[in-house]
Protein backbone atom coordinates (compact mmCIF):
# COMPACT_ATOMS: atom_id res chain seq x y z
CA UNK A 1 0.00 0.00 0.00
CA UNK A 2 2.86 2.39 0.71
CA UNK A 3 4.25 1.86 -2.80
CA UNK A 4 0.85 2.73 -4.27
CA UNK A 5 0.68 5.84 -2.10
CA UNK A 6 4.18 6.91 -3.12
CA UNK A 7 3.33 6.51 -6.80
CA UNK A 8 0.05 8.45 -6.56
CA UNK A 9 0.44 12.18 -6.93
CA UNK A 10 -2.63 12.87 -4.80
CA UNK A 11 -1.55 10.67 -1.84
CA UNK A 12 -0.48 13.07 0.89
CA UNK A 13 -0.29 10.74 3.92
CA UNK A 14 0.22 7.11 4.87
CA UNK A 15 -1.38 6.26 8.22
CA UNK A 16 -0.97 3.18 10.38
CA UNK A 17 -3.28 2.55 13.31
CA UNK A 18 -0.53 1.95 15.80
CA UNK A 19 3.16 1.47 16.20
CA UNK A 20 3.78 -1.64 18.28
CA UNK A 21 1.82 -4.83 18.89
CA UNK A 22 2.06 -4.17 22.65
CA UNK A 23 -0.62 -1.48 22.35
CA UNK A 24 -2.84 -3.00 19.67
CA UNK A 25 -6.54 -2.97 20.52
CA UNK A 26 -7.35 -5.82 18.11
CA UNK A 27 -6.55 -8.83 20.38
CA UNK A 28 -9.04 -7.58 22.94
CA UNK A 29 -11.83 -7.85 20.38
CA UNK A 30 -10.64 -10.50 17.92
CA UNK A 31 -8.94 -13.46 19.56
CA UNK A 32 -5.91 -14.69 17.60
CA UNK A 33 -5.47 -11.43 15.70
CA UNK A 34 -3.64 -8.22 16.43
CA UNK A 35 -0.07 -8.63 15.30
CA UNK A 36 -0.28 -6.39 12.27
CA UNK A 37 1.94 -3.49 13.31
CA UNK A 38 5.53 -2.87 12.26
CA UNK A 39 7.09 -3.49 15.70
CA UNK A 40 6.45 -6.42 18.02
CA UNK A 41 5.47 -6.00 21.66
CA UNK A 42 9.14 -5.56 22.59
CA UNK A 43 9.62 -2.80 19.99
CA UNK A 44 11.67 -5.04 17.71
CA UNK A 45 11.16 -4.33 14.00
CA UNK A 46 9.17 -6.94 12.08
CA UNK A 47 9.39 -7.76 8.35
CA UNK A 48 6.78 -5.09 7.57
CA UNK A 49 9.09 -2.44 9.05
CA UNK A 50 11.86 -3.41 6.64
CA UNK A 51 9.42 -3.50 3.72
CA UNK A 52 8.23 0.03 4.52
CA UNK A 53 11.81 1.29 4.93
CA UNK A 54 12.74 -0.25 1.58
CA UNK A 55 9.70 1.29 -0.15
CA UNK A 56 10.53 4.71 1.31
CA UNK A 57 14.17 4.44 0.23
CA UNK A 58 13.14 3.38 -3.27
CA UNK A 59 10.60 6.20 -3.44
CA UNK A 60 13.27 8.66 -2.39
CA UNK A 61 15.64 7.28 -5.04
CA UNK A 62 12.94 7.59 -7.73
CA UNK A 63 12.22 11.18 -6.68
CA UNK A 64 15.93 11.98 -6.78
CA UNK A 65 16.29 10.43 -10.24
CA UNK A 66 13.26 12.35 -11.53
CA UNK A 67 14.63 15.59 -10.10
CA UNK A 68 17.98 15.00 -11.81
CA UNK A 69 16.28 14.25 -15.12
CA UNK A 70 14.25 17.46 -14.88
CA UNK A 71 17.37 19.51 -14.18
CA UNK A 72 19.15 17.98 -17.18
CA UNK A 73 16.29 18.85 -19.56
Amino acid sequence: MLEVCLSAENCKAFVMWGFTDAHSWIPGFYRGYGFALIFDDSYRPKPAYYALAYALAEGSNRASDASSENQDA
